[in-house]
């Protein structure tokens, strides 16, 4: 809920200082990989990283996590061994029969090269976020990725509410215009209203993604500020 502290904050009419606690500074973890990849030559790792991909979409589709397809142990014996059918792969450890009936043509057509590795999601986002940065207008990044201006849209917003994107990195609007949408996101008390609440005040002007995003980034930080003054408000008598 937002409450009558946070939206002049929101707005930008106050300013809230915070301390900042010193943490100690800690080593980062190796980024080498899993054992398995590390056994990966050169001239391997694009076959490697296509396994790697297409194992990273039947996943995501799944629902489960990529080791549950397969593990790297499986797919580096898949690299080296080459299986050209669907008996050779049987053989391949960690292949049983039940995976070999769901996964195993597709695991073919890439060893084979038929099949081009898959853009999964992930990498969808990885990218967008890039073009976002670089300072590509959604309807360009559209294009770039051959996807609607919805998807990239929805994308947008995603990556705006985990700050892994700023408005202004994301959007192309005039500053009073970006006001304006941001204004009647804060205008009323309690939650922020849904895009839905607003989106007739804007028809025509803006793109209905474009609202998505300006709430997106106005609840990230309500979130923000929220977590903050919880962690320093003073302790009660």
């Amino acid at each position: 809920r937002l409450s009558d502290t946070c939206r002049p904050l929101l707005r930008g009419e106050v300013t809230l200082e915070l301390r900042r606690d010193l943490k100690p500074q800690t080593t980062s973890k190796s980024s080498s990989g899993s054992p398995a990849s590390q056994l990966v030559r050169g001239e391997e790792r694009e076959q490697w990283e296509a396994l790697r991909a297409l194992r990273r979409k039947l996943a995501e589709e799944h629902a489960v996590p990529p080791y549950v397809i397969f593990p790297d142990s499986t797919l580096l014996e898949m690299l080296r061994s080459k299986p050209g059918s669907m008996a050779e792969m049987a053989r391949v450890g960690g292949v049983g029969a039940r995976k070999l009936e769901r996964y195993g043509e597709a695991f073919l057509e890439v060893l084979s090269g038929k099949a081009e590795a898959p853009r999964v999601v992930a990498d969808v986002r990885h990218e967008l976020i890039s073009l976002a940065r670089a300072g590509m207008t959604p309807t360009q990044i559209a294009g770039q990725l051959q996807c609607s201006e919805k998807n990239v849209y929805t994308l947008l917003a995603e990556a705006i509410g985990k700050q892994q994107l700023s408005i202004e990195q994301a959007l192309d609007l005039p500053e009073d215009l970006l006001g304006e949408v941001q204004d009647a996101f804060l205008d009323g008390e309690g939650e922020l209203p849904p895009v839905s609440a607003i989106a007739e005040q804007f028809a025509g002007r803006v793109p209905e993604g474009v609202l998505y995003c300006v709430r997106a980034a106005l609840q990230s930080e309500f979130e923000v500020l929220q977590r903050a003054t919880k962690r320093h408000r003073p302790a009660l008598a």
